[in-house]
């Protein structure tokens, strides 16, 4: 069986796993990375706040990034009447995806 890491960047910084987990496959993996930011995210929301920010990013036995799960992409916003919400978490997601992007090097040169 594969392994997988489940790496998590969040408010609180990078936590590395260092362990892994033996998974069947890759859809298996994004599952298990999905339950974890909902895991995250319920902690969140019993300490009074909720915070869509963070990622996970799961990686294989390389360590070479498969995928990166936004917390935000594994909850959905069902009422409508909070139409601000649904902005925000847009606004969220396009922010996690242009800090998991690679940087390219600035051909500037004063």
């Amino acid at each position: 069986m594969p392994r997988f890491y489940f790496d998590v960047i969040d408010g609180t910084g990078f936590t590395e796993d260092e362990e892994g987990q033996d998974l069947s496959d890759a859809p298996t993996a994004r599952d298990v990375a999905i339950r974890e930011v909902r895991s995250i995210l319920r902690d969140d929301v019993i300490a009074g706040f909720i915070d869509f920010a963070g990622r996970i990013d799961v990686s294989d036995a390389d360590r070479q990034t498969l995928f990166t799960i936004p917390f935000g992409e594994a909850v959905e916003v069902r009422n409508r009447n909070f139409a601000r919400y649904a902005l925000i978490k847009k606004l969220l997601l396009i922010m996690c995806a242009m800090m998991s992007a690679p940087r390219r090097k600035s051909s500037f040169v004063p």
